[in-house]
């Protein structure tokens, strides 16, 4: 029956479009903003990008579940990323940043369990972790999956780039040190896992319908990822 895979590439191609729609407005909403600021901090009711940003991070949330849904079925061939779909990690992800969109922090977004951080602040710092970290497990996943080369190396590449700069720019802005280069370093990771996520979808939209199952790798690739383990 074709009728699922076809499904699944228009809900791949609509995830696209959400997730390159959402990174758009967000950067848009940046460029209004003079000084420093963080990802979160545009969705902050004391920021006149609060409305403009909660609504992309809405559409962005959408945009990770539709991508996961063209996922159905896909999962990497190592054992230990294999141990849920890729669709799980990206549906989970959608989730939390739905979560997110909906419970803003407050003015400033302060680190929780900080002078002045709420609960508030603490939902929406650690569901927004979660999206972010369930998007990078995707990556990984991914990565050493049975796609095409130039998307598992895609994969890879993005997912070393996500963790690295993701974590020092957390550091910098939990020690409250230079937050300017910790903003820059939070947007950056951002945006390269929302292109990343683009990327996935359309890959999954334009993927031959008798390729449309499990990430199993298979001969060569086999040999490899056994090889890499």
């Amino acid at each position: 029956m074709r009728s699922i895979p076809i499904l699944a590439r228009g809900s791949s191609v609509l995830g696209a479009a959400a997730a390159l729609g959402a990174v758009a407005v967000i950067w848009a909403a940046r460029l209004t903003v003079e000084g420093t600021v963080y990802v979160s901090e545009l969705g902050s009711p004391a920021l006149p990008t609060a409305e403009a940003f909660n609504a992309a991070l809405l559409v962005l949330a959408a945009g990770g579940v539709l991508a996961g849904l063209g996922a159905l079925g896909q999962r990497s061939a190592t054992r230990w990323l294999g141990r849920w779909s890729i669709a799980a990690s990206l549906v989970t992800s959608g989730l939390a940043f739905l979560v997110a969109s909906r419970v803003p922090c407050t003015a400033g977004c302060p680190v929780p369990f900080t002078e002045g951080a709420t609960a508030q602040d603490l939902v929406h710092v650690v569901t927004a972790v979660i999206g972010f970290a369930a998007a990078a497990w995707a990556m990984l996943q991914t990565a050493f999956g049975d796609g095409s080369r130039p998307l598992r190396v895609l994969s890879r590449l993005a997912a070393i780039a996500v963790a690295l700069i993701a974590a020092v720019g957390g550091l910098l802005s939990v020690l409250q040190f230079r937050t300017d280069i910790g903003a820059t370093m939070e947007f950056t990771a951002m945006s390269v896992a929302v292109l990343w996520l683009a990327g996935f979808a359309l890959s999954n939209a334009v993927r031959p319908l008798r390729a449309a199952g499990p990430l199993r790798a298979a001969g060569p690739l086999r040999a490899e990822l056994d090889a890499e383990r």
